[in-house]
């Protein structure tokens, strides 16, 4: 129980708080640059094809009472927590963009 807290916290946590890292040793430039040019869109790409498994699964393919019921479920969770995650990183970057133009004001 305690790994799957544990594994679960770094999933949501983990991009951005390798994006904070990132910013403390380097400067938030390149922190931000790391995220426009990479994070953002492999979020974006994993959220959208989760989706539309999604859509495909529940529309399409149909969900049954048998054991895809529970599995079509796990896979909402999952898609949910990518969500969270993703907005836990973009919220850091927001702090960044903030705390750098600050910077730059009082220079």
């Amino acid at each position: 129980m305690i790994s799957a807290i544990l594994i679960l916290f770094l999933f949501v946590g983990g991009p951005g708080a390798l994006l904070v890292l990132c910013a403390m040793a380097n400067g938030s430039d390149l922190a931000l640059t790391l995220w426009r040019q990479a994070v953002r869109w492999i979020y974006a790409v994993v959220l959208l094809i989760g989706a539309a498994g999604l859509a495909h699964w529940g529309l399409v393919a149909g969900v049954a009472e048998t054991d895809t019921g529970p599995q079509y479920v796990a896979a909402l969770c999952l898609e949910f927590v990518t969500v969270l995650s993703a907005f836990v990183a973009w919220t850091i970057v927001n702090v960044l963009k903030r705390r750098g133009s600050r910077a730059a004001v009082r220079a």
